[in-house]
């Protein structure tokens, strides 16, 4: 398909298809070629503290700054901003009345993969915490004699989630969801690099990157289900897809406890170079927003994806959202106004809440249970257990 021409189907929505393709191979290219490094490492139990960054990880470092400028490029639509305000006035709602079709099942699958990929990222911060503080030399319960604190390392990816998590909505509304996950997929490939990071500081700083991508795309996620799901069935379904943070946890502490010992905990990042790939390669069977393909324009492709989903256009420009939802506007305040103060209020507090016990918990068992005298292996195996 040649650029600038949009698929006259639902499958594909990035205006420039080769100049995304292009970026995605380069990008995965700098990424490989960070790897040399990391193999010479072996003889020395992969430690690379101190090591300067030879010329294929500077190489590298240029591959992906220019594949991800070339991928966003490549994904980004023209008239952005009319977009957003056309995008505004549409509303689209999966049926009640729908039944769940193999179409349903296939993208419950591929939303429960992607939740569950996206769930290990923030939640490897606790399972490489103690062998990067042990290489660096970072102040942590195992060591508290050091200078620089490992915690900055959740900081910036905690920090990061929440930047993203505000980003990447409004970045969905303006480049489509399909767009917007596989920019998330090629941060987290590109990310993984982290892996390979001779200085604490180029941690942090992929880190942060990492956790923007994290943070984006579960909100796009759960809003792609809400379109395309009956209403009977979306409650329980989206809860099954969200209960996958249990999944991740279970799945990382067990990968941590099988590669660490051998591969260093530099492992644990690299694993996103294939976890983030198999996300892009998913794209495939996730369906673009109905309501972001009335807002550019094609309705075909839109009545496609609401004809396979059993969805249906409930407000247009014609029928404005009546209501207290029609009078939020587009400010974040208004949310905390009425009608919405004591929800938004208590949504709040629950998830500050449901953070201090994720992020403040059990991001620390290994470390903590390190501390306690168990062994690194048994530590991740307990924190696989007790979930």
């Amino acid at each position: 398909m040649p650029d600038g021409v949009v698929a006259n189907n639902a499958r594909w929505t990035f205006h420039h298809p080769r100049a995304f393709w292009f970026g995605a191979v380069v990008s995965t290219a700098g990424v490989l070629l960070h790897l040399p490094m990391y193999i010479d490492a072996r003889a020395m139990g992969y430690r690379m503290v101190g090591m300067p960054a030879d010329p294929e990880m500077i190489i590298g470092m240029i591959l992906i700054g220019i594949g991800l400028v070339s991928s966003f490029y490549g994904l980004l639509p023209p008239r952005v901003a009319a977009i957003r305000q056309h995008s505004a006035r549409v509303r689209v709602r999966a049926l009640d009345d729908a039944p769940i079709k193999s179409q349903h099942v296939a993208l419950l699958i591929v939303m429960a993969i992607a939740v569950l990929i996206d769930n290990m990222k923030p939640i490897t911060l606790g399972f490489v915490a103690p062998g990067m503080a042990k290489e660096y030399g970072l102040k942590s319960p195992l060591n508290p004699l050091g200078h620089v604190p490992v915690a900055l390392l959740p900081l910036a990816g905690i920090v990061g989630t929440v930047i993203g998590a505000f980003i990447w909505g409004s970045l969905a509304d303006r480049i489509g969801r399909r767009p917007a996950i596989l920019f998330a997929s090629m941060l987290f490939v590109t990310t993984s690099i982290c892996g390979a990071m001779p200085e604490f500081s180029w941690n942090l700083v992929m880190c942060f990157f990492m956790g923007i991508a994290a943070g984006g795309l579960l909100p796009i996620a759960f809003a792609l289900i809400a379109e395309t799901i009956p209403a009977r069935h979306r409650s329980w379904l989206m809860v099954l897809v969200g209960g996958n943070v249990a999944g991740a946890y279970v799945i990382t502490s067990w990968l941590a406890a099988e590669l660490t010992p051998t591969f260093s905990w530099r492992i644990m990042w690299l694993i996103g170079i294939p976890t983030g790939l198999l996300l892009i390669l998913l794209n495939r069977w996730i369906p673009e927003s109905p309501r972001y393909l009335l807002a550019v324009g094609r309705t075909k492709a839109a009545e496609q994806v609401m004809l396979r989903y059993g969805a249906a256009v409930v407000s247009g420009p014609e029928f404005p959202a009546e209501g207290p939802a029609g009078q939020v506007g587009h400010s974040f305040a208004a949310l905390f106004r009425r009608p919405f103060t004591g929800a938004a209020t208590a949504i709040t507090i629950l998830a500050i809440g449901a953070g201090l016990v994720t992020y403040g918990f059990q991001l620390w068992i290994p470390t903590n249970l390190q501390h306690l005298g168990f062994t690194a292996v048994s530590t991740d195996y307990i924190s696989c257990c007790q979930r």
